[in-house]
């Protein structure tokens, strides 16, 4: 299908006063609302961004301006199903009106998905959407153990935040040299909603993109389909055989805050903290990832769109070295991220170490401790016992070691210290200065986003299922969010529509 005449964002207006003069219509009530909203807001950039996505030849399909915002009224409207949307804009004239259709051609429900192929860069063959895989039951474990592997990235995924850094550097490196043809799925949502309504917002001051401060933080989301699948083989007992599921990129993901297991997604957000809008769309990842992984692409993704980040707020779960190495050293950003507790180490035995002037560590025997080197990988120095590690003291005994010691070995007892170059102790912005406590302050901004997004908009009352329907209901979700601010910002009323109609 080809690409339909362009309209302007003032045609869109002149469009809609005149087809509701001409037909003696009205806004109901309980629609006025969005009317007031989606009046003013500029699509226009949308079809000379999904262009390429449309044939040059064939019938003429619905313009993409239009389909994107009879969805945001959608949303706006608290409208969760698409087949009940199509009813309210056959039932209602001035809906499918305010949509930019006209009442009497209305696009149906394969219309509305056959545009969410054309928003998602990714082909139907390859898409997950359904498939016979290996059933994963609930996971057992408790709470408590729940907790802990949603709480120690560094610990549990060894190494794996380091790797995720370094080839992040290396494919940079690579495109700036050789530029990648590759685009991600979410390329033209992310295009979208920068253009459409990041900067707009940015343009009525609502987000100061001079001065970019964000937080990030993840949340779990159910999806609708079943965690059991449908089985397929023949076994009459229980087993773990390949299943047929309608949902194959959901996993079980332990939710910290309702301290449950939820089968679904994890959507990742960054948000300015000023306003508590997101300036990316949201990564969408299964249940079972760590937010601490994700933190580095979302990162990235502000980045190469362009934003300069000044400080970024993160809770304890993002507490990790490398992080910290990837958003000062790569990005120049100034983290600011609680110390995780649980990642501190064991520290038994801690008052039967002193330390020298210049900083070395002394055991209770009275000897140096020996300098053992510098963990790069943990930005720290390592300190082993002098009577374990030097060959002079090979033929002595310390008399202090099963005090010191609490499981003898013949390595000896280790002790780290950390240098001034240590990113996660030693922040740009000064962990007891009054600027990182303020900031810090602030990260609550994104758990109060996420509720907006899922309550204001009906997330959790959505009946969806699959990693390409989730992104752009959230993203939808996200769009919604600028478009109440602006609105707000723009003093919009349903008086003031409402005399704008009777003027007409």
């Amino acid at each position: 299908m080809s690409l339909p005449k362009v309209r302007t964002h003032k045609e869109y207006q002149e469009f809609v006063k005149e087809q509701l003069k001409t037909r003696s219509l009205g806004i109901p009530t309980f629609f006025m609302n969005v009317y007031a909203k989606l009046i003013n807001l500029d699509l226009s950039r949308v079809n000379s961004i999904l262009k390429f996505r449309y044939s040059n030849r064939g019938t003429p399909a619905r313009a993409p301006d239009n389909m994107l915002r009879s969805l945001l009224a959608m949303m706006l409207s608290g409208i969760t199903s698409i087949d009940e949307w199509i009813a309210l804009l056959r039932s209602f004239p001035s809906l499918s009106i305010i949509s930019g259709f006209t009442p009497e051609d209305t696009p149906g429900v394969g219309t509305f998905y056959d545009f969410f192929d054309r928003l998602y860069l990714m082909d139907k063959d390859k898409s997950k959407a359904k498939g016979k895989i290996r059933f994963r039951r609930k996971p057992s474990k408790s709470k408590e153990q729940g907790k802990r592997e949603d709480a120690l990235p560094e610990h549990n995924h060894k190494g794996v935040i380091q790797r995720l850094v370094n080839r992040v550097m290396r494919e940079d490196s690579k495109k700036k040299n050789n530029k990648s043809s590759y685009k991600a799925p979410d390329y033209l949502l992310q295009k979208i909603f920068k253009e459409c309504f990041v900067l707009p917002s940015a343009r009525l001051g609502i987000i100061d993109l001079d001065n970019l401060n964000v937080g990030g933080d993840g949340s779990k989301i159910a999806t609708y389909a079943s965690p059991y699948g449908k089985k397929v083989c023949k076994c009459k007992e229980k087993c773990d055989c390949p299943r047929l599921f309608s949902d194959r990129d959901a996993r079980w993901g332990w939710d910290s805050f309702r301290e449950s297991w939820v089968y679904g997604y994890g959507i990742h957000d960054l948000v300015d903290l000023e306003s508590g809008l997101s300036i990316i769309l949201p990564k969408l990842t299964s249940a079972n990832i760590h937010d601490g992984v994700v933190a580095i692409n979302l990162i990235r993704e502000a980045m190469n769109q362009g934003y300069r980040i000044k400080h970024s707020v993160f809770d304890s779960g993002y507490d990790n070295y490398h992080f910290y190495r990837f958003l000062i050293d790569y990005y120049r950003i100034s983290p600011i991220i609680k110390i995780n507790k649980r990642c501190e180490g064991k520290f038994k035995n801690r008052d039967l170490i002193f330390f020298t002037k210049d900083g070395a560590p002394i055991c209770l025997y009275g000897l140096t401790l020996t300098n053992w080197g510098y963990c790069w990988d943990r930005g720290r120095n390592k300190w082993r016992c002098p009577v374990c590690s030097l060959a002079q003291y090979k033929d002595e005994e310390c008399p202090y070691r099963d005090i010191c010691q609490q499981k003898k070995s013949k390595y000896g007892r280790v002790v780290y210290t950390r240098s001034e170059e240590n990113y996660r102790y030693f922040t740009p912005v000064p962990r007891d200065s009054d600027l990182w406590k303020e900031l810090y302050k602030k990260r609550s901004i994104s758990e109060r986003s996420f509720k907006v997004k899922k309550r204001d908009y009906k997330l959790t009352a959505t009946r969806t299922r699959g990693r390409k329907m989730w992104t752009i209901r959230v993203a939808l979700a996200c769009m919604c969010q600028h478009i109440d601010a602006q609105a707000k910002a723009l003093g919009v009323r349903e008086e003031e529509s409402q005399d704008v109609l009777t003027a007409t």
